[in-house]
């Protein structure tokens, strides 16, 4: 993974059915929530608080998203780049 891409998106984490995954929920602009199931080191919570490690695209045409590469297939739609709002992006 390329360390100058990554980038923290805040989530919803619980443990998973494996001892070394989370069962993640991200929720989207306009409220959409998509779900998948991350490894533990992708996931850091700070204090009530959870981020998911990601992949930041290089920023294009709207400066108020980003896209972003997910670990992960997410379970609704199947795809791993969802647009995420830039301000609720963290340096990783």
């Amino acid at each position: 993974m390329n360390r100058k891409a990554q980038v923290l998106i805040p989530c919803e984490a619980t443990r998973g059915m494996f001892e070394n995954e989370y069962a993640v929920v991200i929720t989207l602009p306009g409220g959409n929530r998509i779900s998948l199931f991350a490894d533990e080191s992708l996931v850091r919570r700070v204090g009530r608080k959870s981020f998911l490690r990601v992949i930041a695209a290089p920023p294009k045409d709207h400066p108020s998203e980003r896209t972003v590469l997910l670990p992960s297939e997410t379970f609704e739609s199947g795809t791993r780049w969802v647009q995420f709002p830039s301000g609720q992006i963290r340096p990783a």
